[in-house]
């Protein structure tokens, strides 16, 4: 419990810009973005300019939740066979490893809209902190070199990125400071002339050429794969305000981001499927089996129902009805666990403990993501979730910009 404004993230340095921009009288969006913007320099393997996200804002004078879906898109001319070569799948290392791999970026436009709507700064005041740590650099962690240790291999094969990680050609050492002068002036460029530079003009022009033709160090053997980004991608891009997920918990009102995010038809569901057990008088075995159980419902039907409303018909409504989710939670059983995968159910035409089409093999979920979360003074919120898809994304870094590009 405090008053003034509270910041919470991954990393002291980024947390410690948010505070910064709350104490000289900003709000929760313009504390976020500082925020998300020091994450990009400390914790680029997670988050960056080159990635996407979710912004999910609390008004607290009007009492309403409002969104920002600011994901990456994947190239206009982007269709089913993108990583298809002779015929069969590409492996996932050599596809994620590549041009192929890179989505126009959208966590850049997600702080213009968000500052646009509801925050008071100006961009270039709210990288500052960040362009500063970016300059002067930070002290290198143990999770940051065991993290570059992961993709050592990979990024030995573009002489940018190497440059950029790999220090001296070796690892950066714990305790050790970490400079990213390139993003320091890129920060710079955006905090003048406006998120607009990264998607129209020189830097746009960089991130095309550097995607299309992966600058690759001949002598690694590695096959980069050109990818099909355009400057009609990048200037064709905008966030979207969405409106949120909605569903009650217990007399709670609980808000989330919609798709083209699973996050919040799945939590949702999943709650809805736990609101008739009274967890208060289960045991810590029974509330954690009845957890999980939960879980795997929503996520089997996360699986077969959830993707881009740009493509996809997602009923939401449906997937959030105490009515569904009644006809799936008679699926769970005290004394057995349900098989995985699991196979989905039909929101639209609910049937007590029925299943649905064929199961969805269990999807990867690896550690490629990272969160914040701000609170002000006037009782405002902002809950929003960066990534760049992969733990160093494509592992390509756009030369003279500092910045790793995402995987679509």
């Amino acid at each position: 419990m405090g008053y003034g404004g509270a910041v919470a993230s991954v990393d002291a340095d980024a947390s410690a810009a948010g505070i910064e921009v709350l104490r000289k009288g900003g709000n929760a969006v313009d504390a976020a973005v500082a925020t998300a913007a020091a994450l990009g320099v400390t914790e680029p393997y997670s988050s960056g300019i080159g990635g996407g996200g979710y912004f999910v804002y609390y008004d607290a004078e009007s009492r309403t939740v409002r969104t920002i879906d600011g994901r990456e898109t994947a190239p206009l001319t982007a269709g089913p066979d993108l990583f298809v070569e002779n015929g069969k799948p590409l492996a996932f290392a050599d596809a994620v490893s590549s041009g192929l791999a890179v989505g126009t970026p959208g966590t850049p436009a997600t702080w213009a809209t968000a500052l646009d709507q509801w925050g008071s700064r100006k961009l270039g005041t709210l990288l500052k902190p960040a362009e500063r740590l970016a300059r002067d650099g930070f002290t290198v962690d143990a999770t940051f070199r065991s993290q570059t240790a992961a993709n050592e291999v990979r990024f030995r094969h573009f002489p940018d990125t190497a440059e950029l990680f790999l220090p001296g050609g070796q690892l950066p050492a714990v305790g050790s400071t970490f400079k990213n002068p390139d993003l320091a002036r890129t920060y710079a460029e955006l905090g003048r002339k406006g998120v607009g530079a990264l998607y129209r003009g020189d830097i746009a022009e960089d991130i095309v050429a550097t995607v299309n033709k992966p600058p690759v160090d001949p002598a690694s053997g590695w096959n980069a794969r050109p990818g099909e980004l355009s400057a009609k991608d990048l200037a064709a891009y905008r966030a979207k305000l969405r409106a949120p997920t909605e569903t009650t918990y217990r007399g709670l009102g609980v808000y989330s981001i919609a798709p083209s995010s699973s996050g919040g038809t799945t939590v949702g569901e999943a709650l809805n499927i736990l609101e008739r057990t009274d967890l208060s008088k289960a045991s810590r075995a029974q509330y954690l089996h009845r957890f999980i159980e939960a879980g795997r419902i929503a996520f089997a039907d996360r699986g077969r129902w959830v993707g881009d409303p740009a493509f996809e018909d997602v009923p939401v409504k449906e997937l959030l009805s105490q009515r569904y989710a009644d006809s799936r939670e008679c699926l769970i059983r005290d004394d057995a666990v349900l098989t995985s995968p699991l196979a989905p159910g039909d929101p639209r035409r609910p049937a007590a403990c029925a299943g649905g089409g064929t199961a969805a093999p269990t999807t990867y979920e690896g550690e490629n993501t990272t969160h914040l979360t701000v609170a002000d003074k006037w009782g405002n919120v902002v809950s929003y979730t960066l990534t760049i898809e992969q733990t160093g994304g494509s592992g390509i870094t756009v030369p003279a910009a500092g910045s790793s590009s995402t995987t679509s």
